[in-house]
């Protein structure tokens, strides 16, 4: 149980350090308080989900009607389209369209890679909007003289034809 002091100035009761101060006692506790207000959440939460749950159920499955792909360099087209597995005519299912992007995400070749959906005809775009690493395409070594270019580039940790790290560009900053 906690007590809380409350100022108060009576006039005429007590002494004057009672009139002053008294004391009130509270008998709710803290941890009940907050149960009460995390079931509340609770069941808001649940209604929340019961309504966007029954506003999915209540959708027709979307057919795929076109596929593009944005901002791909690196590989075809197509060899994306073919790991993450949907083509034009099938119905759009989220669980495959996850492991298809984990898939792809395993080549090493991505930083980030997004679906989207848009109307189209009777059914949906799917876009892949994909943001590739950068690879590096060269090496340039300025105003050394003493030792050579390939001896230089033999020992430094960005290497040609590689995907640019970014983490070794901290560590070579740190360094």
């Amino acid at each position: 149980m906690k007590k809380l002091k409350l100022q108060r100035a009576q006039r005429g009761k007590g002494t004057k350090a009672q009139r002053r101060t008294k004391t009130l006692c509270l008998s709710a506790s803290v941890p009940a308080a907050f149960s009460l207000i995390l079931h509340f959440a609770f069941c808001i939460f649940i209604f929340l989900l019961t309504i966007s749950f029954s506003n999915i159920q209540a959708s027709s499955p979307e057919e795929i009607k076109a596929i593009e792909v944005e901002g791909l360099h690196r590989i075809e087209k197509e060899e994306l389209i073919d790991m993450i597995c949907f083509r034009v005519g099938d119905v759009l299912d989220g669980e495959v369209l996850k492991n298809g992007i984990k898939r792809a995400f395993k080549k090493g070749i991505f930083v980030d890679i997004k679906a989207v959906t848009e109307p189209y005809e009777s059914g949906i775009k799917l876009k892949y909007v994909v943001r590739e690493i950068p690879v590096i395409k060269g090496i340039n070594i300025e105003g050394n003289k003493l030792i050579s270019k390939a001896k230089i580039k033999e020992v430094f940790i960005f290497k040609e034809g590689e995907n640019f790290k970014e983490g070794y560009l901290d560590k070579a900053k740190s360094d």
